[in-house]
């Protein structure tokens, strides 16, 4: 690895020329190191998500054990190269970002019986977690979220965990997080849009409108 070669050559420089070091003063040298620290990161950053083939792979990956997802999903991530793992991270931000519509909310409203900011972001988690064909079939038509929903569940639809696994998988590194190039990377929950509701939970009738099927299943007063 390029980097590392120059890290090592650097480290050598330093340790080998102590004359240098104590001329300078230590002040001097932990300020070098700090810049090499920042140069590091900065070849690291990423700005690109993970292609859609291999996260989804990953995602079904880890629906094999579907007794502890997210530690079968990290143990798949420890296997792949830091920026991967960043990918990753980005990819689930960009379709918490293209999923972010009030149609869906609606759809998570009625099926966890309520739905705030932070437990629509969970819901959104959990349809991610779900694959490739739950989480578009759903984002394209809310209603359909009834035929994906588990038998004989009764806990909410969430799996806030996910957004995680990218930070357990990557102990060795650094928080995957800091190493996103958040200049080039829109989609960030930061940059959401503002929603127009069509529905309001004091009117049922907006509710039905949206998803019937749900409605019907879910809601109660």
């Amino acid at each position: 690895d390029e980097i590392e070669n120059e890290v090592i050559v650097w480290f050598e420089k330093v340790i080998n020329d102590e004359k240098k070091i104590l001329s300078t003063g230590f002040s001097t040298y932990y300020e070098h190191l700090n810049q090499l620290i920042e140069w590091v990161k900065i070849q690291q950053m990423v700005s690109e998500p993970m292609n859609e083939n291999e996260f989804w792979n990953i995602i079904n990956r880890s629906k094999e054990d579907s007794s502890d997802q997210f530690n079968s999903m990290v143990n798949i991530l420890k296997k792949l190269p830091f920026k991967k793992i960043v990918s990753f991270l980005i990819k689930i931000e960009e379709l918490l970002y293209d999923s972010y519509n009030e149609k869906l909310w609606c759809a998570a409203y009625l099926v966890n019986k309520g739905c705030s900011d932070d437990e629509f972001e969970f819901f959104r988690l959990w349809l991610i977690s779900q694959g490739k064909e739950t989480f578009y079939s759903v984002l394209n038509t809310p209603d359909s979220l009834i035929d994906f929903i588990p038998e004989n569940n009764d806990s909410k639809l969430e799996f806030e965990n996910l957004l995680f696994a990218a930070d357990a998988a990557a102990t060795d590194y650094c928080v995957p997080s800091f190493f996103i190039n958040y200049e080039k990377c829109t989609k960030i929950g930061t940059n959401y849009p503002d929603l127009c509701f069509s529905w309001n939970d004091k009117h049922p009738e907006s509710l039905k409108q949206i998803c019937p099927r749900l409605f019907m299943q879910y809601y109660s007063l």
